[in-house]
């Protein structure tokens, strides 16, 4: 869906990178839970062993360090969305500030969108792209 402006296509598409950052601290963090689990412990045999709550507290501190940044991005998320919710009531279109709130905004595929507003598919694409173009003129550099 990169057809139409570029700038506008590069906007709407941080709410997305960010979803891809946050669900990255997600699986890290999840996978650090997971070495609290006695399985998840390994001693090396030829080490001398420290207590489990020694080598734990690295592991908590790592996943209490994993919570804070997935907060920060979660808040992060939370005014660029709101940021990009504003951009696009400013468009004079509602058909256009539906498409691409629903399409950006909500993650509804074209088809969906197509089918919940009672429209084709190519009439769903041209408003994706008009509501686009227009929007280029509200995007702050």
């Amino acid at each position: 869906m990169k057809k139409g402006s570029e700038k506008a296509y590069n906007y709407l598409s941080k709410i997305r990178l960010l979803d891809h950052e946050i669900l990255r601290a997600e699986a890290v963090r999840s996978e650090l839970e997971s070495c609290l689990l006695p399985q998840g412990i390994n001693y090396e045999k030829d080490k001398v062993q420290k207590s489990r709550s020694d080598q734990m507290s690295k592991v908590y501190a790592d996943i209490e360090e994993k919570k804070a940044e997935e907060i920060s991005l979660r808040e992060k998320k939370h005014k660029l969305l709101k940021d990009i919710s504003d951009t696009i009531e400013r468009l004079e279109d509602d058909q256009e500030k539906t498409v691409l709130t629903m399409y950006w905004l909500g993650n509804v595929r074209i088809y969906d969108i197509a089918a919940k507003m009672n429209y084709s598919i190519s009439k769903i694409y041209a408003a994706m792209q008009k509501g686009m173009k227009d929007l280029e003129t509200y995007i702050k550099d």
